[in-house]
């Protein structure tokens, strides 16, 4: 029978994830889950930040209206972005025509 970890149950995760996440090998995160050893600092320092944000799945439900919402937010700022930079390649591509044209006009002059 297996054995769950409840912080990997709360996000949902596998122990080879969990170790992903943590930057730690899946054996330590192993050890770790069965009590046999403790994990690095920097690794109790993620899990910390993590658990902080990720209390019990109903904050973590009600989280995600606010993250769709920024998603949202960012999506509709690069799309604004994408129609600024079209704009700006259209009047650059305009100049530039505009440049080349009085460039041939200027030459077929000079060749009379």
């Amino acid at each position: 029978m297996k054995k769950t970890n409840p912080i990997r149950n709360l996000l949902g995760v596998s122990q080879e994830d969990m170790a992903l996440i943590l930057q730690v090998s899946r054996s330590q995160w192993a050890m770790y889950e069965l009590g046999k050893r403790d994990l690095p600092t920097k690794a109790k320092l993620v899990l910390a930040e993590i658990l902080h944000y990720v209390k019990t799945p109903e904050m973590f439900a009600k989280s995600l209206p606010q993250v769709e919402q920024q998603h949202v937010r960012k999506q509709q700022q690069l799309e604004h972005l994408l129609k600024e930079n079209e704009y700006q390649q259209v009047l650059t591509s305009k100049k530039i025509n505009f440049v080349e044209r009085n460039m041939r006009l200027r030459l077929e002059h000079y060749k009379w």
